[in-house]
């Protein structure tokens, strides 16, 4: 695991690829560091949102 922290150097190639969850904080801090890389979801954090999203549709 790399932290981003503002005094370390990063080489920008390097960071091309994000795993993280869904959190829409997280993908907006992800973007304003590294400007626009892929970001993968993990299996669990996919599960449980679709079953949140499959609990808030049901429940309407």
């Amino acid at each position: 695991m790399t932290n981003i922290l503002p005094h370390q150097k990063r080489n920008r190639a390097e960071d091309e690829i994000v795993v993280m969850d869904i959190n829409p904080c997280f993908k907006v801090a992800v973007r304003q560091v590294l400007g626009q890389p892929v970001i993968v979801i993990d299996q669990l954090h996919f599960a449980q949102f679709i079953y949140m999203l499959s609990s808030f549709v049901l429940t309407r």
